[in-house]
């Protein structure tokens, strides 16, 4: 990895204490599939909770490298830490309460579960910190330089 992106990455590899406060307070049939005990609309509400998530992403790499980042390289940051796969692959970090549960479950399903629990949470900061979480840890196993 480039030293300056390791140079920008935040210190802690663990997940904000916002986010797991806020998902703590989260009924999981506000973000489960139908058939784990959640509410129809989640799919409805994941939509949402993408869109919210992905432009926390956005802002995350926009504060961590200013105007000094390839935009070829955000790029790829943003795309790997806002994919299905890479939600499912740390579902046990974003997700604590319900990996278990999902973790038989497609990876498109484990995204949506995510992206539902996301745009749920009323707390923005928890969010932002899930985002620079996420984007920290998209560049601590990716290769960008």
């Amino acid at each position: 990895m480039n030293t300056t992106l390791q140079y920008c990455l935040p210190t802690s590899n663990q997940i904000p204490k916002d986010w797991l406060m806020a998902l703590r307070r989260l009924p999981p049939r506000l973000y489960l599939p139908t058939d784990l005990g959640g509410l129809p609309e989640n799919k409805h509400k994941a939509w949402y909770g993408d869109r919210k998530i992905n432009l926390e992403i956005a802002n995350a790499i926009k504060n961590i490298f200013e105007e000094s980042l390839d935009r070829g390289v955000a790029s790829k940051i943003s795309a790997t830490a806002q994919s299905n796969a890479f939600f499912a692959k740390h579902l046990n970090i974003v997700l604590p309460y319900n990996a278990y549960e999902l973790k038989s479950r497609s990876v498109r399903e484990k995204g949506t579960a995510l992206e539902a629990a996301v745009a749920r949470v009323s707390c923005n900061n928890a969010v932002k910190d899930l985002a620079d979480w996420l984007v920290a840890q998209a560049m601590r196993e990716g290769r960008f330089a």
